[in-house]
């Protein structure tokens, strides 16, 4: 094979390897199924109790990210690296695998909660997602999560939510995204004080597609 056409081939592999995701693959920015290979994505969600924003990047069959958050009822910082591994894709269902890892730093205020507690540590999450695209402008989401908060200090307590819930994501363009979630579960404490209680969830986020 001569050296022109050895080059020419190496170009065309590497463009394709480095190709953004397609358009029509595009869709998503905030809560859908993990972005294909390529993909990015930054978003932002605000609501009950938190605000958070987060950044996304795709590849073959899973994602890595990050997300920075402040939860206003516990009045606790985080920051944590993500990812989403996708354990089924066809005819628009998508099942993925997700996790989360970081720490948290709380500033204890019970102006909202009693039993809040200052302190830091660690802080991760395991769950799971499915997104059903139903047309070209919405995904329907379904999610299930369990934050654990781990503090490193001997006043704070261990926290544990089990959320279940459920949303959409609607493309205004094919760059901008809006998305509504909601959830609900038991948050349980222990250590300093142990408490059972419900939890509630309800977010609406914007995103922008990158690629």
């Amino acid at each position: 094979m001569k050296p022109t056409v050895l080059a020419a081939f190496a170009l065309g592999f590497a463009l394709v390897a480095s190709t953004p995701a397609q358009a029509e693959e595009a869709f998503g920015a905030v809560t859908a199924a993990p972005l294909v290979r390529g993909g990015q994505a930054v978003y932002g969600l605000m609501g009950y109790p938190s605000v958070r924003a987060g950044f996304r990047q795709g590849y073959s069959l899973f994602e890595v990210g990050a997300e920075l958050g402040f939860d206003w009822v516990a009045t606790d910082f985080f920051a944590t690296a993500t990812g989403r591994r996708t354990l089924y894709d066809r005819g628009g269902l998508n099942v993925s695998v997700d996790a989360r890892l970081g720490g948290f730093a709380s500033a204890g205020a019970r102006w909202a909660d009693t039993a809040n507690r200052s302190g830091g540590g660690v802080r991760f999450e395991i769950g799971s997602s499915l997104a059903y695209r139903v047309s070209s402008p919405v995904s329907l989401v379904a999610f299930l999560k369990v934050p654990t908060e781990i503090p490193l200090n001997d006043g704070g307590s261990v926290r544990v939510l089990g959320l279940i819930g459920g949303g959409a994501e609607f493309a205004l363009s094919r760059e901008y995204f809006l998305a509504i979630n909601a959830a609900v579960g038991p948050d349980f404490r222990s250590r300093v004080l142990q408490t059972t209680r419900l939890s509630v969830e309800a977010m609406a986020g914007f995103g922008y597609r990158v690629f």
